[in-house]
């Protein structure tokens, strides 16, 4: 996504997560090849036991941030996600299309 190495090197270290159901190497290894930032909080498959759709993970990760799942953005790229995000009340990112299909 254009702007997104930007976007997150902007934000506040304890402000942001990945949550991806991808093991902890994997999600690095796509995070140095994309030349993003790696954030101090990286919810993995390792971490829930079951992947997205199931909305575990949204709240793991807020919870690891110090918020609620209400209390955070979701920008997702699969439907899947679209789902998990929907079922832990978390905020849209209204940039992603899967979001504006909703």
């Amino acid at each position: 996504m254009a702007g997104a190495a930007e976007f997150l090197a902007a934000l506040p270290a304890d402000r942001w997560a990945i949550v991806t159901f991808a093991s902890k190497k994997l999600a690095q290894s796509r995070l140095e090849a994309a030349a993003l930032a790696k954030p101090r909080v990286i919810v993995t498959g390792e971490d829930v036991a079951v992947g997205k759709p199931d909305l575990q993970c949204f709240p793991l990760g807020a919870k690891r941030l110090g918020f609620r799942a209400a209390n955070c953005l979701v920008s997702e790229d699969v439907e899947a996600g679209v789902k998990a995000g929907r079922a832990a009340g978390a905020r849209r990112d209204s940039r992603s299309g899967h979001w504006s299909r909703s």
